[in-house]
């Protein structure tokens, strides 16, 4: 190749930050690739990928394979860990989080392999940082002083400053103060040093975070105010965005109207500016704030109704993409009609082989009757070689047809086992569950891989929510109402700030009939669930259910309290629909369970009838001053031997939740 080329190559890549979103730069790339030579192939695949991500989902995995088969090819292993983390970087951007995880721990695996400890590091930190956009902060955690442990190896100590950075994040996220704080004076120490302004920028934001969370709104200011300066010195538009309204929301804690008016409105105008619309978002919100605290409802009213229906807009965008997720289920059940089309097609076929075969037989007993000698040979010789012929032609499309059944249900398991991965990434995990409900238990088994019923757990002021959802259907139809659910439940809780249970199903019907259109369509699905909201601090316990009871258990006396018998979303003949809210001192000690109706309906015993609903509750007076582990084990022996003794097989998803307070 010319070597004008290489340096025409070279030069856009240069240019790829400022031009990323111009499609003349990809075209560009696209020219020189086929007189490129495979060194320079490898990059221009890799810049596709990356230029591609937000404007071609597809085209950006394509070529970054292609780059990943090149590197294969050539048995460039640093090249493969490098693009098998970017992959990863692709799927993340489109929420593919299950994907992501996937390839970086690949990359991670040949970077170990090499003994590559820079590539090691870095890894870690890149899979740390998912599990944190994913707020799963004990994995990111782990991965975080994994990369720390290596960058300390090899005294690098640029990568030190950002590692101790993000670990002091985590430790700010789950309110551990004096570690964040620590970790984020250690980052500054170092980037102070070697001069690194966007790791020292960082560190004070999140010091700002820290304090102003503990209420010491001067020093956040303080803090944030140093952030804000960095940013503007280097450029970042979004991160001085960022700071401006966490400065006006430090300020707004200190009733200090007048500056946080300024600092939110110049926030806002860059945000919108720089189309950054998280923080549009929220300055919206923020503002919302400052002129309720200020009394002025109309303007409040104006920014929480934008803020509102701009994160509605952020949430459907979020739906979409989580919806792809799960879109080779879709084809499930058009692929289970082709394997009973094929599967009888191989019926016929043996059927035919086996009337063949006595035609066969026949012929040559009639043969033999009938003709003699060296001709009756010749003749028998000649039926059988068309025979075996027709037999051999049989044979392959037998095995043709085995062979596309087989691939069919390999397909179709390896679809379900990655919806799988998907719908159990979006539980919540046990170290969320555990850092606020320190002795509890969740007894979870689907009736097929993936569920219907699902659980759904948030932290939120001070208050704790807890749900046992159970969707209509179950399996895959099940997941994709439970996708909803999870969805709309953070959204009404996180988002609209709607607190109290009975509220939270009034508008859970809403948004699930306005979602699946059930005023204008014959669609009749919704889901039945009832929701806990715990205040600790009050010792007061908050439960409201649709189709859903609670059982209650103090001072060995057992409380079953029956939710409405109203389902959220579905048929409505009512004009309004409206849940009752129950409220319950837990200021003795407490043990509660939730539940959906899959464990009591199951079929047993020696007259294979169901479990039921009172033969559930004895069992759960019976376990509950056990350990929870022990009762979990027991509701599981305890229905599994109910089942055996029929040889019933499992008929519903089932869901157990019990909490001791």
């Amino acid at each position: 190749m010319k070597y004008w080329t290489i340096v025409f190559i070279y030069f856009f890549q240069g240019l790829s930050v400022g031009i990323a979103q111009d499609s003349h730069y990809a075209d560009s790339l696209l020219k020189v690739l086929p007189t490129a030579v495979d060194s320079i192939k490898f990059k221009i695949y890799k810049e596709l990928a990356i230029e591609y991500r937000s404007l071609n989902f597809a085209k950006s995995i394509e070529y970054g394979e292609k780059a990943y088969q090149l590197a294969l090819y050539k048995d460039d292993k640093y090249g493969m860990a490098n693009i098998l983390d970017m992959i990863g970087s692709v799927y993340d951007h489109q929420g593919g989080y299950v994907k992501s995880l996937e390839y970086k721990l690949k990359a991670l695996d040949i970077y170990s392999e090499l003994g590559n400890k820079k590539g090691i590091a870095q890894i870690n930190n890149n899979v740390g940082v998912l599990h944190f956009r994913h707020q799963d902060y004990a994995q990111a955690l782990t991965y975080y002083q994994a990369a720390l442990k290596t960058a300390e190896e090899v005294k690098d100590e640029e990568s030190i400053s950002t590692y101790q950075l993000n670990i002091g994040e985590v430790h700010q996220k789950r309110g551990d103060w004096d570690k964040a704080i620590a970790y984020e004076l250690a980052s500054l120490k170092i980037s102070e040093k070697i001069g690194i302004t966007d790791n020292r920028a960082y560190s004070y934001g999140i010091l700002g975070q820290v304090y102003k969370a503990q209420g010491k709104f001067t020093k956040a200011i303080e803090y944030q105010t140093r952030a804000l300066a960095l940013f503007r010195k280097i450029p970042d538009v979004v991160a001085e965005s960022e700071y401006l309204i966490r400065l006006s929301e430090a300020y707004t804690a200190m009733k200090d109207f007048d500056n946080a008016l300024k600092f939110c409105q110049e926030g806002l105008v860059k945000a919108q500016a720089n189309q950054a619309v998280d923080w549009v978002k929220e300055g919206y919100f923020t503002l919302a704030q400052i002129y309720e605290a200020q009394n002025n409802i109309p303007l409040a009213y104006l920014y929480q109704k934008k803020y509102i229906t701009l994160k509605d807009s952020l949430l459907s965008e979020s739906m979409v993409r989580q919806v792809a997720q799960f879109q080779t289920l879709y084809k499930i059940s058009d692929q289970q009609a082709r394997i009973d089309v094929l599967t009888k097609d191989q019926t016929i076929l043996k059927k035919n082989e086996i009337i063949k075969n006595e035609e066969i037989q026949l012929r040559n007993l009639l043969l033999l009757i009938f003709l003699g000698g060296i001709l009756s040979i010749f003749l028998v010789v000649g039926i059988l070689y068309v025979a075996n012929h027709r037999k051999q032609k049989d044979n392959r499309l037998l095995e043709q047809q085995k062979n596309k059944i087989q691939k069919i249900n390999d397909n179709i398991t390896d679809s379900i086992m990655y919806a799988k991965r998907i719908q159990d990434a979006m539980l919540p995990t046990e170290a969320q569950m555990f850092a606020h409900l320190p002795t509890h238990f969740v007894f979870f088994q689907p009736r097929d891989v993936v569920s219907g019923d699902f659980y759904w757990f948030q932290e939120k002021d001070g208050l704790i929510f807890l749900s046992a959802i159970d969707c209509t259907g179950h399996g895959v139809p099940g997941a994709f109402m439970s996708m909803l659910g999870d969805a709309l439940l953070n959204q009404i809780v996180l988002d609209k700030g709607i607190v109290h249970p009975d509220l939270i199903l009034n508008e859970m019907h809403r948004e699930i009939r306005k979602t699946l259109r059930q005023d204008n369509n014959d669609n009749k699905d919704g889901m039945d669930l009832g929701v806990v909201v715990l205040d600790l601090q009050a010792k007061v316990l908050e439960f409201a259910g649709a189709h859903c009871p609670l059982v209650l258990i103090q001072a060995g006396k057992l409380q079953f309290i029956k939710g409405n018998r109203l389902s959220v979303g579905g048929f409505q003949p009512e004009l309004e629909r409206v849940f009752v809210r129950q409220t319950f001192s837990v200021e003795e000690p407490t043990i509660f369970y939730l539940f959906s109706d899959g464990y009591q309906d199951q079929f047993g015993g020696e007259n294979r009838r169901k479990f039921s609903s009172n033969r559930f509750r004895e069992l759960l007076l019976e376990i509950h001053t056990l350990p929870t582990e022990v009762q979990k084990q027991r509701l599981k022996d305890e229905v599994t031997t109910w089942r055996n003794q029929a040889k019933e097989t499992q008929i519903d998803d089932m869901l157990v939740i019990g909490v001791q307070v």
